[in-house]
């Protein structure tokens, strides 16, 4: 008897439900039907905004997709584009300068880091003292130039126990660097010439384009030129007064000097990844190097040298640009104040806005990725100087 009754109750509820579903369906046609035109274009609208919304989201995912693969493309080109070592042999006759006694340079080699790409931009870049080309690696992974990072003779950490790779005079660095350069615009003929100088690297740059003057403006065609916190004078020369003072016999002592200078955390370490590094490098390479150049700057000519050296600079690449770290603040309005009353071989030299800068980021930050990038994309973005 309850099974039945079990059996009634849900033919009543199911009568109820089908009941209740027929009374619904019978007001929305009857609705519909008064409302016909009213409910044709609600049907409309929600079918349009449907197909609009489907369209930007398959338009989005489009998107995404090709950028995505984009990008994934890049690194991929980005990885099979190699860094590779390459090197220059110091011959005789392409060396037409006269070598002091004690240069000994013949047979050996000049070496740097090359990064070869299909740009039409050739970038070589100058390290600072004790440094090196893999300095320089970050930046060229980051970049679609050509670039060739050189290392100066003897600062590769093999040749530092390589008594065929001893201290040269600075006037051979020039000449040496130089021909490297001369050589590498010769293989690329046609591809826009930027040169980036970091720390002394700066300073080579101006001193080889002074070796450049000398010689009768003997200067490649250039496209841009970038000085990254070169040396002024010697109150700028901490880290150089340091080395040109050393004891070789002892040269831990002046690390531990160069170790207390930092004022922040972050000066500390970049300081300790410096000595770090310069540690493995040849001290009388480094001493030399730095008491050349400690010799080459006065003590205070009112930045007058430096001057006179970024300016020819300045006349045979306008594109030039140089731009100190924090550390140069506190000189900065002298040396702009300078720039505006220097008299450039009995006439008025006038410095182009932007070409002198000071940007709020430490030393070693200059040769970031990052940094890098967008000072040398800047100076590429600018017309090319007229042709020689």
């Amino acid at each position: 008897m309850s099974e039945w009754t079990a059996r009634l109750r849900r033919v009543a509820t199911s009568g109820k439900t089908h009941t209740v579903v027929a009374i619904g369906a019978f007001a929305a046609s009857g609705l519909i039907g008064i409302y016909s035109d009213q409910a044709r274009s609600a049907i409309s609208w929600t079918l349009h905004r449907s197909v609009a919304v489907v369209l930007w989201i398959l338009i989005f995912a489009i998107a995404v997709t090709v950028t995505w693969w984009a990008r994934g493309e890049a690194f991929r080109r980005q990885r099979h584009i190699a860094i590779t070592p390459g090197q220059y042999t110091i011959e005789t006759g392409a060396f037409q300068h006269q070598v002091g006694a004690d240069d000994q340079v013949f047979g050996r080699r000049i070496r740097y880091l090359e990064r070869r790409t299909k740009s039409r931009h050739l970038i070589i870049l100058l390290h600072g003292i004790g440094l090196d080309a893999n300095d320089f690696v970050p930046y060229m992974r980051s970049t679609d130039g050509h670039t060739v990072a050189i290392t100066s003779f003897g600062f590769n950490a093999d040749e530092a126990a390589n008594h065929s790779y001893e201290p040269i005079s600075l006037e051979t660095h020039a000449h040496l660097v130089n021909g490297v350069i001369q050589r590498l615009v010769r293989q690329n003929p046609g591809k826009n010439l930027v040169i980036v100088g970091f720390s002394i690297g700066a300073d080579l740059i101006l001193r080889i384009g002074d070796l450049w003057r000398r010689q009768g403006n003997t200067a490649p065609q250039l496209h841009g030129i970038l000085l990254l916190d070169p040396n002024t004078d010697h109150s700028t020369m901490l880290i150089s007064r340091g080395f040109a003072a050393m004891d070789l016999q002892n040269p831990l002592e002046e690390f531990k000097k160069l170790s207390q200078t930092p004022a922040t955390l972050s000066e500390f370490q970049n300081i300790s990844e410096y000595l770090y590094k310069i540690s493995k490098k040849n001290p009388a390479q480094l001493q030399r190097h730095a008491k050349d150049w400690y010799e080459f700057w006065p003590d205070n000519d009112n930045y007058q040298k430096f001057l006179t050296l970024t300016t020819y600079l300045a006349t045979t690449c306008p594109n030039i640009r140089v731009r100190f770290s924090e550390h140069f603040e506190q000189n900065f309005n002298r040396l702009r104040n300078a720039s505006k009353n220097f008299q450039y071989e009995g006439g008025q030299f006038v410095f182009a806005d932007g070409l002198l800068d000071v940007v709020d980021i430490d030393h070693f930050d200059l040769i970031s990725d990052k940094f890098l990038v967008e000072q040398v994309t800047d100076l590429l973005r600018r017309p090319s100087p007229p042709t020689k």
